[in-house]
């Protein structure tokens, strides 16, 4: 072949191939998303205590995730029934305060639960468990004698009941019971019986 041939050919080739390799980039190609499309919104002051990853294009473009966890309770305090929560490893933990009591507790300025007992109404107090009448607790003790509301007795008036008895009272379900006690109560116990 002449060189001249060789010149042609090579020439022709070499016209014909940019549309090919630019028509072959074309498909290989493609503009790589903005680090905010791909999620990474926010800047590393911002994930305090939180896991981040950086944007591989922008390294000071980051995501933040998961939660900073710093609660140490693993149940809730008591007489709470919601408080703030997050879960670390598995295991979900409380906060001190309450956002919510259970029945029978008053959310308090501190957001603690303050228990409070049911009203059981006028001569019954609450035990812990049930409403009790508190004549019917008061008439169990036999060292007790003259239960009344009525009045206070007089020192006499027990000694009548019984020679070593004392008048005493006790309030109970917002009422003053009255009584003579005696058997070995002393003058401590005139202003008020402790069961």
């Amino acid at each position: 072949m002449t060189d001249k041939k060789i010149f042609m050919l090579t020439t022709t080739i070499l016209l014909a191939m940019p549309p090919l390799i630019t028509e072959t980039a074309a498909q290989t190609c493609a503009v790589p998303p903005t680090c905010s499309e791909l999620g990474y919104t926010q800047k590393e002051s911002d994930c305090s205590g939180l896991n981040m990853l950086k944007c591989p294009f922008d390294k000071s473009a980051v995501f933040c995730g998961g939660e900073n966890c710093s609660y140490t309770r693993t149940s809730l305090p008591s007489g709470c029934s919601i408080a703030d929560s997050c879960s670390k490893n598995g295991s979900t933990y409380y906060a001190d305060t309450c956002i919510q009591c259970a029945s029978n507790y008053t959310l308090t300025s501190s957001k603690t639960c303050s228990y409070t007992p049911p009203d059981c109404g006028e001569g019954y107090e609450w035990n812990g468990q049930i409403c009790e009448d508190c004549e019917y607790d008061l008439l169990k003790n036999t060292n007790l004698h003259g239960v009344t509301t009525s009045g206070p007795y007089t020192n006499e008036e027990c000694k009548e009941m019984s020679s070593q008895s004392l008048p005493a009272y006790h309030v109970c379900g917002g009422l003053r019971y009255y009584y003579c006690a005696g058997g070995g109560i002393n003058d401590a116990d005139t202003g008020g019986f402790p069961f």
